[in-house]
Parts: C-alpha cells; structure tokens; sequence
C-alpha cells in the first residue's frame, strides 16, 4: 500500500528536505546578527555573578560550570535549589532542573 501523502513518514535516512531551508535561514540569522556572540558574552556576565555568589555565599552555592548561557550550579539542599528555581521563574527567567 502506497502513501497518498509523499514524505508523511520521516525516518534517519530519508529526513525532512524541508528542514534544510529552514536550518540554511537560521544559520543566516545566526551569522548576520552575531548570536553566538551575544550568548558567549551573556553567558561570562552571568558565570562571573554565579562565581561572586558562590564565594559570597560558599556554604550554599558551589561547582559554577556551562558555556555560554547554558550553565549550572550546585545548592547545598533540593529545597534551596527548588526555592531558587521558583523565584527565578517568578522574575520571568528559564530554568531547567536535571536530576
């Protein structure tokens, strides 16, 4: 039985041709705005504040580590990390929790 949708069913080998226009319009925009670069300095801004909080405030915070804006950093209890994680999001700033 033939598909009567040509492409409805995507696998490794075959992939979606479609999604090369739009990666080659991202790869552009990433290019001609020099995203990478507002990231890379973003994310030093923020590691530094991450590393002055985890001196300041060694008993609590600990291990800063990442690169650019992905970054992430020890708390001494899961309650602290979920308080902070919960203000965080209440000022409207992404957090991700692995476990």
């Amino acid at each position: 039985m033939k598909s009567q949708q040509p492409y409805r069913i995507f696998n490794t080998w075959l992939g979606d041709p479609g999604k090369i226009f739009l990666l080659e319009a991202f790869i552009n925009v990433l290019k001609e705005q020099k995203l990478l670069d507002q990231v890379n300095k973003s994310g030093e801004k923020l590691k530094s504040g991450l590393f002055a909080l985890e001196k300041e405030y060694s008993n609590l915070l600990n291990s800063t580590r990442g690169r650019g804006t992905f970054l992430a950093v020890n708390a001494a209890t899961s309650a602290l990390r979920d308080d902070l994680l919960g203000r965080l999001k209440q000022k409207g700033i992404s957090t991700y929790r692995i476990v």
